[in-house]
């Protein structure tokens, strides 16, 4: 991507049509424009050249014309680009469909070429999209929670322009025909992007404000919290689990707002209302958490709003289920039946936010498919200063048992109100991405706050900094005494990535072919240092693979292709998309025709160049 000069961390991407047509070019330039692309136009090859020699353009669209004189010139200029500028996507248009001419400019170094067509200008138009968010480096995901703040479609859309790998829908704040409208939105915008539901749990929330408005408790102020329906103020507010006025006891402390705000219990009055004196103030809006450190709480997960909310997600076809709360291994059974239930299939993300989910870490993430380590509700079930130890304990123990680990809450919380982070949040996320988290994730500040699109963007390039100084990664502490057969492939590969680099031949890319996304994640789990495109046919798969760190999913085009050329289609898929170049060579994973029933048992080492003559 290109930094506009005088604008600083404003990332932008710069295209230059190369057409004799001034009617096409402005027509084609217009289109682009819309996709917010910088663009630019000449009119022949000459100039192109002249252009590209004093400026960098992250795309170039090459029309070769119909005369086959000005062909060849174009094929030239495409290869004097990528020799210049290696980095640059150049699409190839023209009316020749030839098979000779496409491999040629393949050879030449052209991302993808476009027979011209009444429809041509919208086809290059979409592909430059595709392009030009393929631009960034980064290998470890970005979650952002959708709010009212980004829910239209074209906030959405910016939103993954910005970076965004996976969507959480929070099941705590709204309707269910608001999460089926915000679902619909982003299946029309993409079919790669995740989708995460995110079940509320026997989270304890207060009532509604009157008016939605902000109230102030003042220390050492009484507060009621009451199990009976009404409207909250400075003095009294409801709060939706009517079993806590039994169950809490004088002397407890309650937190509201992520801790925020700590009440004492003094007394019950009447089995329904919960009189507290207020030990730290601060302002309260409606529908905040609560949290009951030293209290037994009856209610487990599922609650009848989780089951309500797990229809939901099932019917919504969701590619995650986040699961709050979570203490032991029976609870995720007990969600994972109500989802088998509703006759759905959805991968677990457990959230760790209670102090016993720590004792029972090992368990929880054994029945896992993936783990959030919820900051905000943990600092409060814990002391603080315990949280970053254990962050950096979970996070390892799952990356040493290849499980994808979400880092989460108030990671730029500072930008819900400002453009501008502090320097500890910047250190938050990098230092999170050294830990090893696969994907960090925004909550308010994409939910609802003022800067949601300048949060991800700058969440992006933190995390590819934060990635290229990484140490190297040893790969025999991933090992285990029972490692499976398939993990030791895993291990090989990334061994092979580390020699081949050491003697000179870097490998620029691991190519797996895979049925349900566990090959990718296991190769994903020794961090082999270069993307790994996930090849596969299902695209439920490839949108679950986006929770992966340096995994990047490609739905393969032809799902009737032979086992044994499917390889070879998915690097050629690969140079098309712009993933890999011509000159590079790659490693392959895979399963044999001969033994289906089988998992990963094949390896190969190719150099795209040959597979281009091989195919021509």
């Amino acid at each position: 991507m290109t930094t506009d000069q005088g604008q600083d961390d404003v990332t932008t991407t710069k295209a230059l049509i190369v057409d004799e047509h001034a009617a096409h070019r402005s027509a084609l330039s217009q289109l682009l424009a819309r996709e917010d692309l910088h663009v630019h136009q000449a009119e022949t090859f000459e100039s192109a050249s002249r252009i590209v020699q004093e400026d960098h353009f992250d795309i170039v669209i090459v029309d070769l014309g119909p005369a086959q004189p000005r062909g060849r010139a174009g094929l030239l200029l495409t290869e004097e680009i990528k020799k210049r500028a290696p980095t640059t996507q150049i699409v190839i248009v023209s009316e020749d469909q030839s098979v000779g001419l496409i491999v040629e400019a393949m050879h030449k170094g052209a991302s993808d070429y476009i027979v011209k067509s009444d429809a041509f200008a919208n086809q290059v138009a979409a592909l430059v999209r595709k392009l030009s968010r393929r631009q960034s480096l980064r290998r470890s995901k970005i979650v952002c929670t959708i709010g009212l703040a980004t829910d239209s479609e074209e906030r959405l859309a910016q939103l993954l322009d910005a970076g965004m790998d996976v969507a959480r829908l929070n099941f705590s704040h709204g309707e269910h025909a608001w999460h089926r409208l915000v679902c619909e939105r982003l299946r029309r915008l993409s079919d790669q992007v995740a989708i995460m539901g995110d079940i509320q749990g026997p989270k304890i929330r207060i009532g509604r404000m009157q008016e939605d408005r902000t109230v102030f408790l003042d220390p050492g102020a009484t507060f009621v919290l009451t199990s009976r329906p009404l409207e909250g103020d400075a003095n009294i507010v409801s709060l939706d689990y009517p079993s806590l006025p039994q169950e809490v006891k004088p002397g407890h402390d309650l937190y509201l707002n992520d801790g925020l705000v700590a009440l004492r219990v003094e007394e019950v009055i009447d089995g329904t209302d919960i009189v507290t004196r207020v030990l730290h103030g601060g302002p309260l809006t409606s529908r905040k958490g609560i949290n009951a450190p030293r209290v037994q709480l009856s209610a487990t997960v599922p609650t009848d709003k989780d089951r309500r909310d797990i229809e939901l997600a099932v019917a919504l076809d969701l590619d995650f289920l986040a699961v709050s709360f979570v203490t032991g291994a029976a609870d995720l059974e007990r969600v994972r039946g109500v989802v088998h239930e509703a006759g759905g299939h959805i991968p677990l993300i457990s959230k760790i936010e209670r102090a016993a989910a720590i004792d029972n870490y090992k368990e929880i993430m054994d029945a896992s498919d993936g783990i959030m380590v919820a900051r905000g509700d943990l600092a409060v079930e814990i002391p603080t200063e315990d949280v970053p130890y254990h962050q950096k304990d979970f996070i390892e123990q799952c990356n040493q048992a290849g499980v994808p680990v979400i880092c989460a809450t108030q990671m730029l919380e500072s930008m819900t109100v400002s453009p501008v982070p502090t320097r500890a949040e910047v250190n938050d996320v990098f230092n999170a991405i050294l830990d090893g988290a696969d994907a960090v994730m925004l909550s308010a500040e994409s939910a609802s706050g003022a800067y949601p699109i300048e949060t991800v963007q700058l969440m992006s390039r933190i995390v590819t900094n934060a990635e290229a100084s990484l140490p190297p990664q040893e790969f025999d502490i991933r090992d285990t005494a029972g490692t499976p057969y398939f993990e030791v492939i895993g291990h090989g590969i990334s061994t092979m990535v580390r020699h081949m680099d050491s003697r000179g031949d870097h490998i620029s890319a691991i190519v797996a072919i895979t049925r349900e996304g566990y090959s990718a994640r296991m190769l994903a789990k020794y961090r082999p240092g270069v993307p790994i495109i996930a090849a596969t046919h299902d695209p439920r798969v490839a949108r679950q693979l986006m929770l992966s760190r340096s995994v990047k999913p490609m739905l393969l085009d032809n799902t009737l292709a032979d086992p044994s050329t499917v390889t070879q289609m998915a690097i050629l898929q690969a140079l098309r998309e712009g993933r890999v170049r011509v000159d590079d060579i790659v490693l392959t994973a895979s399963g044999s025709s001969w033994a289906p029933q089988s998992h990963t048992n094949f390896i190969g080492l190719f150099a795209v160049r040959d597979l281009l003559d091989s195919a021509s």
